[in-house]
């Protein structure tokens, strides 16, 4: 994945693309791929070369609202650090009571 930036201010994320090749021309040629033979796979863009070209993984973001283990793990650090106000800490403990914690299940 590669995000081109221009002096304007214009940015293009490019998802697919691995490969750069700055030609003696003024621009930047942006590839998918470069194959074992050294021949460039998959032209995608030609830029100026005054442009920034930023290469980086893909990170991965998620909401821990939607994964449950995460969101448990943050509660109970709130829990443990006293941070979380007592009328909600309170309704956490009514909403518990139908859980065995020795069987580790729902009663």
């Amino acid at each position: 994945m590669m995000t081109v930036r221009s002096p304007q201010g214009l940015s293009v994320v490019f998802n697919s693309a691995g490969f750069v090749a700055r030609g003696a021309h003024g621009y930047t040629d942006i590839y998918e791929s470069k194959g074992a033979d050294g021949q460039h796979k998959g032209w995608l863009a030609q830029v100026p070369n005054d442009w920034l070209i930023e290469a980086v993984r893909p990170c991965r973001v998620y909401n821990a609202m939607h994964q449950p283990a995460e969101l448990g793990k943050a509660v109970l650090e709130a829990i443990n650090n006293r941070e979380l106000p007592s009328y909600e800490t309170a309704k956490i403990k009514i909403a518990l009571q139908g859980f065995d914690a020795r069987k580790r299940r729902w009663k």
